[in-house]
């Protein structure tokens, strides 16, 4: 903000920084000289809807259960297992559920 009060040019400021004309306005807007803390972001990021999984805990015991007694499976014969137990799952949801089965396998040991 000093540059721009020096140069009087928004557009040369936004050059001379590397920033867009629209970040650039969006700071302005915010900027006051008096209180430099009105710069500061304090508004949580933090989505106000979050995502809850389709599967639960019982879900990673079905798995260990199958894996136990065939190791090599992949994911598809994993899904018609489950499936079959009754619960259904897309297969990025599968995809999800086997990194968190493989975080769950390394915590255990």
């Amino acid at each position: 903000m000093l540059y721009f009060e020096k140069y009087k040019n928004s557009r040369l400021t936004c050059r001379h920084f590397g920033i867009s004309p629209s970040t650039f306005y969006h700071w302005k807007r915010k900027y006051n000289p008096e209180n430099l803390q009105s710069l500061e972001d304090t508004a949580s990021r933090r989505p106000k809807n979050l995502r809850r999984a389709k599967w639960n805990f019982q879900t990673l015991i079905l798995i260990q259960r199958l894996l136990e007694n065939r190791p090599h499976s992949k994911n598809k014969a994993i899904q018609v297992f489950l499936a079959k137990q009754g619960v259904q799952l897309s297969a990025s949801t599968m995809t999800r559920v086997m990194k968190q089965y493989r975080n769950y396998q390394q915590q255990l040991g």
